[in-house]
């Protein structure tokens, strides 16, 4: 008996030193895990560790996450990636959503770190190590375009936040939106620090839009459509950020929101057996972050630590990628987008459905 466990003891010993001989690629993850938005942050890393897990034991380098809390305020992003930068030594920056891309790019520039955003509307800033991951903006813009002209809506009102990534979605909306000739009759864009909206509700609820598109998060939206609901007010909203998601569905039941493709069953059968619970966004982004950075990083030399060149030449090789979230393609350098559906908000739960189901649902 002994002489077993002077032996597995042995064994184990020989694997971590073959583990610890690999080139190790340090990825610091700068993601919300406290906060409003913590749910959020705790999905992605979710995702990411489980990608991590699924490894063989035969990569060519050991992929070590580092986790740091930005609870999505800009400057704890700044000191997480300030930390990971100068004292942890990372090779690979994950941030989340155009918020904290916005912070962590002036940081990392010139320093040879790989950035890759999963789920972010910001361009490429130029920065040849710099890769955006998910929907494009344009897409997400031409969805919600097409199924406002699809509902027959004249006039819309836009109720948003100050963020780079609405600035964006606003701009391309607004473009589409005037070649269809349907009007933004009302554009009201309030701050994190607004909580009395009932002047704001009483004013929509004069104008009466055809649809309320939605692109603030919580927890002004979620107070906004409350107010609106106290005072008898109950418009027909639309999501068109991933920031619907957050809004309790008492307040957005009867709504609809673009957001990417439902995970395929694969992923959502592996999610489930790890965490015991459905995977819920962006699980499934994260989890396809990692995947396509191990995909790349594996297909280089193992015999040491790749380039920032290297890894971010090797990434943009790879033109189509088949993970969580389906098959995802590069529509321009640097930028890998995956596609994206309709979703339907009924009795607080959310489903996919076709433009043309949308249409049906809303004409009954």
């Amino acid at each position: 008996m002994k002489k077993l466990i002077v032996l597995i003891t042995l064994l184990f010993s020989v694997l971590a030193a073959f583990a610890a001989d690999k080139p190790v690629i340090k990825v610091g993850v700068v993601v919300p895990l406290s906060g409003n938005m913590a749910f959020l942050g705790e999905n992605a890393r979710s995702g990411m560790l489980l990608r991590k897990k699924e490894m063989s034991a035969n990569t060519h380098f050991d992929y070590q996450l580092i986790f740091e809390d930005d609870e999505f305020v800009p400057a704890k992003t700044n000191m997480a990636v300030r930390k990971l930068k100068a004292l942890d030594n990372i090779d690979v920056l994950v941030t989340l959503w155009a918020n904290s891309y916005d912070v962590a790019m002036p940081l990392i520039k010139g320093s040879h770190i790989v950035h890759m955003s999963p789920e972010c509307w910001a361009n490429p800033t130029g920065y040849p190590y710099d890769f955006v991951l998910g929907g494009a903006c344009d897409d997400y813009a031409s969805m919600m375009a097409n199924a406002l002209n699809a509902l027959h809506a004249k006039k819309i009102a836009v109720f948003s936040s100050q963020a780079s990534y609405n600035t964006l979605f606003h701009k391309a909306l607004s473009q589409k939106l005037e070649k269809m000739k349907i009007t933004i009759a009302d554009f009201h864009m309030t701050n994190s620090e607004t909580r009395d909206f009932r002047t704001y509700a009483l004013k929509l609820e004069e104008i009466k839009p055809d649809i309320l598109v939605v692109t603030a998060g919580v927890p002004m939206a979620e107070i906004a459509l409350r107010q609106m609901h106290q005072i008898g007010y109950h418009p027909l909203v639309a999501g068109g950020t991933a920031d619907f998601l957050d809004i309790n569905h008492e307040v957005t039941d009867g709504g609809f929101y673009v957001l990417t493709i439902p995970t395929t069953d694969a992923f959502e059968k592996k999610f489930q057996s790890a965490y015991k619970h459905s995977s819920v966004y962006p699980a499934a982004n994260a989890y396809d972050t990692l995947s396509v950075l191990i995909n790349a990083c594996e297909q280089l030399p193992g015999k040491s630590k790749p380039s920032a060149e290297a890894i971010s030449n090797q990434l943009r090789k790879t033109q189509e990628f088949s993970g969580a979230m389906g098959n995802t393609s590069f529509t321009a350098p640097n930028k890998l987008s995956c596609p994206l559906a309709y979703y339907l908000i009924q009795d607080g739960k959310s489903k996919v459905v076709t433009l043309d189901e949308l249409v049906k649902f809303y004409n009954k």
